[in-house]
């Protein structure tokens, strides 16, 4: 949702700027949201998921992804 930010440290005062259709994707879910809450139909809180702990190469961690061998 942020696109490429300068920094590691993303605050969520930053500028939304997603660069692929997921991203895209979950900002204009939260926009609708807010616009159906704006109507007094809805009371609502928005959470943005982000992956703390990345992944860990011996696959302890993350998502399990197989790696190809080139």
């Amino acid at each position: 949702m942020y696109g490429n930010p300068d920094t590691t440290a993303v605050a969520e005062t930053a500028v939304l700027a997603p660069i692929n259709p997921y991203g895209a994707s979950k900002l204009m879910s939260e926009r609708m949201i807010s616009d159906l809450a704006a109507t007094g139909a809805l009371r609502h809180v928005t959470l943005r998921y982000f992956n703390v702990a990345g992944a860990d190469p011996g696959g302890r961690l993350g998502s399990p992804h197989r790696r190809r061998r080139i």
